[in-house]
C-alpha cells in the first residue's frame, strides 16, 4: 500500500506553530530558543527511514508539529504501520537538547531526588514481582538502561542481586549512591558494551527505546547482553489509535518512535525475543527472554499483516474526523482558560 492508494490526506496537525495548550512564560522562552537553534544550525535534524525499509513514498504524513508547536514530522509507514519521527535531531543535537532544553520545555521543574527515587522504587517493585516468578531464588546481575538515580535497581539490590545502571544524565547518581547503588555510569549502551562483556540475568529498559535513533540496534545489543536464561523487561508508551482521542497531546519532539502493541511484538520477534508477560493499560510492559531459535536475518517487515495496516489507516481517519469535530471545543476551552487567568490576575491586583 502506498500513498497513492489513499484518497484522503491523514495530515492531522500542520506546522502552524500553535501548541496544544497555553505554555508557561518559561516554556515559551525555551520554545523560541529551540526554534532559533534549529534555524541557525546549532540543532541539526537528519532524515529517518522506517525500520521495515519502506521507501518514503509509502509514508503518510500525520503531523508537522508536536504538542508544544515545534516542528515534528510524524509519519505512518503504510507498509508496516509503524508511526515515527521522520526528521529527528542528530545524536549530537539530541544530547545538547536533553542537557540544555528538555527539562524546561517539559516544565519538569527542579529535581526532587527523593520523590523521583521513590517513584522508581515503586515501579521497580512491580518489575521485581514479574521477574521473580522466573528468577526464583537465584542471584543474578541486573542492568538498568536509563537508570536515573537507580530506584529500580534498589529493589533488586535489597534482595541481594548485583546491580549496574547506565544513563546519559549523571545528575541523579549521587542520590543513588546514598542508597548503596554504587555502579552507576554515564555511558550509552554501545559504550557500556565496549567496557563490560559479562552476560546479565536481567536487563531493564523503561521509557528509553522511543527516544533512541536505532531501536533495532539497541534490541539486538540487549539480546546479546543476556545470559542464556536471562530476562529483559521493556516498557514503552502505548500509541494505539483506537485508544487515543487527542493525538497532539501524545506528540513530543523528544520521541522518535510511536509504538503500539502490534508493532512492538513484531519488533521483538524480529530481534529474537519471546514474550513471557505483557502489562497494560497506560504503558506497555513486556517481560521477555531469548527465543528458543533465532532466525538469522529475519526482517521486521516479514512479520507484518496488511490487514492490520489497513485497520490502523481506518482508525487514523476516524481520529482525524474526531479531531475536526473536537478542535473548536478545545480552542474554546483554551480561550476561556485565558480569560479566567486574566480575571484572576486583575482580582489579585486590586
Amino acid at each position: 500500500m502506498s500513498r497513492s492508494d489513499n484518497k484522503k490526506s491523514l495530515l492531522l496537525f500542520p506546522n502552524d506553530g500553535q501548541p496544544r495548550w497555553e505554555l508557561s512564560p518559561q516554556q515559551e522562552i525555551v520554545k523560541e530558543h529551540i526554534q532559533n537553534k534549529l534555524l541557525n544550525g546549532e540543532y541539526k535534524t537528519v532524515p529517518a527511514t522506517c525500520l521495515c525499509g519502506a521507501a518514503q513514498d509509502e509514508y503518510e504524513i500525520l503531523a508537522l508539529k508536536d504538542r508544544y508547536g515545534l516542528f515534528h514530522k510524524v509519519v505512518l509507514c503504510t507498509k508496516c504501520s509503524l508511526i515515527f519521527n521522520a526528521s529527528p535531531l542528530d545524536r549530537d543535537s539530541a544530547a545538547k537538547f536533553y542537557d540544555a532544553d528538555y527539562r524546561d520545555l517539559y516544565n519538569l521543574g527542579p529535581i526532587d531526588e527523593s520523590s523521583a527515587f521513590q517513584k522508581q522504587y515503586v515501579r521497580g517493585s512491580v518489575i521485581y514481582d514479574l521477574a521473580s516468578r522466573f528468577i526464583g531464588t537465584r542471584k543474578i546481575n541486573v542492568l538498568d538502561i536509563g537508570c536515573g538515580g537507580g530506584g529500580y535497581l534498589d529493589v533488586f539490590h535489597k534482595k541481594g542481586h548485583d546491580v549496574v545502571g547506565i544513563d546519559l544524565d549523571s545528575r541523579h547518581f549521587s542520590y543513588g549512591s546514598t542508597k548503596g547503588i554504587e555502579k552507576l555510569y554515564k555511558l550509552s549502551l554501545p559504550q557500556f558494551i565496549e567496557q563490560h562483556q559479562q552476560p546479565f540475568g536481567l536487563v531493564i529498559m523503561s521509557h528509553v527505546l522511543e527516544h533512541v535513533q536505532d531501536p533495532l540496534g539497541h534490541l539486538n545489543m540487549i539480546h546479546d547482553l543476556l545470559a542464556l536464561d536471562g530476562l529483559f523487561y521493556l516498557e514503552v508508551p502505548n500509541f494505539d489509535p483506537k485508544d487515543k482521542t487527542d493525538f497532539l497531546t501524545e506528540l513530543q519532539n523528544a520521541h522518535n518512535w510511536y509504538f503500539d502493541e502490534f508493532v512492538m511484538r513484531n519488533l521483538l520477534v524480529s530481534c529474537g525475543f519471546e514474550v513471557l508477560e505483557f502489562v497494560k493499560p497506560f504503558h506497555m510492559g513486556f517481560l521477555l527472554r531469548k527465543a528458543k531459535s533465532r532466525l538469522p536475518g529475519r526482517a521486521f517487515s516479514q512479520q507484518v499483516n496488511p490487514q492490520v495496516v489497513s485497520e490502523k489507516l481506518r482508525m487514523l481517519r476516524m481520529a482525524n474526523r474526531r479531531h475536526q469535530l473536537n478542535e473548536p471545543l478545545i480552542q474554546l476551552r483554551c480561550f476561556l482558560g485565558k480569560i479566567k487567568r486574566i480575571l484572576v490576575w486583575l482580582w489579585v491586583k486590586k
